[in-house]
């Protein structure tokens, strides 16, 4: 089972480390699920991309790199628009998309559809809690329906006391918030033990005394137009005209506008050097990798184009190098490419660990065209002749001689020898600067 797991993630790219901290970094880029990029070939960070205004890049504590983007988001409602922030750290890329939770009437009536609804809807254990507990009788207001709602669309008069119906209702629907038995919500409490009635009449008579000075004090400055505030007004909607608007709202909600984080956060300027480091620090791999070239020489094959030209093999060859790893397909694979893109080969063997990868250029794997002259051999010795460890399976009579496909790479020759009774003899040249 742990080899299967094992498996699954190293072709999901995201092996966990043998030791250590484990890194999964995000496959989510820059360019995803953006409009202008639909049309682009390059799968990178391109200039069109890159100098956009919704595209803003910031430094956090000089040890993270910040993207924010605004993405338009294709609904059947109102117009909306995404915030995606990818972070870049030594752990890894990591990903988070947001989106605005207030707006105009309308996108704010297609976030929240259906909630002012469901205010008004009795619990499926209303029935249930009715039988199993006793009710605390309201003691006013008995034709009121404890189990409504209260809202100013269903009061009688303007002058209904909506907090009594409220608490009418609490109590008939929720009695664990019933602190005494048989007292509903909305009678006054009983006075503590302490309390003397006297103190009591008292507190009340000057209750009502301020409750008079206050009605005196309003009745006299009625007409009095300076003593009269003006209702206050929900901020009206307006629709940003900044194209980074969002970002910077998102920015400034999570805190990194704020004056304590200000020497922290830094805007980078677009420049050809920062689109140049993006995109050699997200082409560097997690793991160590590796290149290596596997040839395959015929009998009678003693000259650098004879074996280079081989497209075809035999069934013990085909054998040794499915045994190598397993075949990924470069349109889809997210691992280590080696060089290579779908339009060179379209699959190739793979192999990784939860520290290395390894991919194998398979010299029979590349197409040959004598008809184009040396171009065929250009672009087969151009990944070829790069890769510092080369496999060599030769079924020529003769031994291999590591001078015939000579490059400045090439340090590393592993030449296997198939025998007569199903064994091998392996050969391994090597350059003497190299450790065994």
């Amino acid at each position: 089972r742990r080899e299967r797991f094992s498996h699954c993630s190293s072709l999901h790219s995201h092996y966990p480390f043998g030791c250590g901290a484990t890194r999964l970094g995000g496959l989510i880029a820059e360019r995803d699920d953006f409009p202008i990029c639909a049309s682009l070939a390059d799968n990178e960070l391109g200039p069109t991309l890159f100098n956009s205004p919704c595209v803003q890049f910031f430094s956090y504590k000089k040890s993270s790199l910040i993207s924010v983007l605004e993405l338009p988001i294709e609904s059947d409602g109102p117009k909306q628009t995404l915030c995606r922030v990818l972070v870049r750290d030594t752990t890894g890329k990591f990903v988070w998309d947001a989106k605005i939770l207030h707006g105009s009437k309308d996108v704010v009536g297609f976030l929240y559809a259906g909630v002012t609804d469901r205010l008004h809807e009795q619990p499926a254990t209303l029935d249930r809690r009715q039988s199993s507990s006793k009710r605390a009788t309201p003691s006013s207001n008995s034709s009121i329906d404890p189990l409504t709602l209260p809202t100013y669309e269903t009061a009688s008069s303007p002058q209904s006391d909506m907090l009594d119906k409220l608490l009418i209702h609490l109590g008939a629907t929720s009695p664990e918030c019933i602190a005494v038995p048989e007292v509903a919500l909305n009678e006054p409490a009983p006075p503590p033990e302490s309390f003397f009635e006297s103190l009591q009449t008292q507190t009340i008579d000057l209750l009502h005394s301020q409750d008079s000075t206050e009605k005196l004090a309003l009745l006299s400055s009625f007409n009095d137009h300076g003593s009269k505030a003006k209702p206050a007004e929900p901020q009206r909607h307006h629709d940003p005209k900044s194209p980074f608007y969002h970002g910077l709202l998102l920015l400034s909600s999570i805190g990194y506008l704020t004056w304590e984080q200000r020497d922290k956060v830094n805007l980078l300027k677009k420049e050809e050097q920062l689109l140049r480091e993006l995109k050699h620090l997200d082409s560097r791999q997690c793991r160590e990798t590796h290149k290596i070239a596997v040839f395959y020489v015929a009998r009678g094959q003693e000259d650098k184009y004879s074996i280079m030209a081989n497209s075809e093999s035999s069934k013990d060859f085909e054998d040794f190098v499915a045994g190598l790893g397993w075949e990924v397909d470069l349109s889809t694979h997210a691992g280590f490419m080696g060089g290579l893109t779908p339009n060179t080969i379209p699959t190739a063997p793979y192999y990784s660990t939860s520290t290395t990868e390894v991919l194998f250029h398979v010299a029979t794997r590349f197409p040959t065209k004598v008809e184009e002259g040396k171009q065929w051999w250009i672009n087969k010795l151009k990944h070829l002749g790069n890769d510092e460890i080369q496999i060599v399976w030769s079924e020529h009579t003769r031994d291999y001689r590591s001078e015939i496909i000579k490059t400045e790479f090439g340090d590393v020759y592993i030449i296997i020898y198939p025998l007569p009774n199903r064994l091998f003899r392996i050969q391994i040249i090597k350059k003497p600067e190299v450790p065994v």
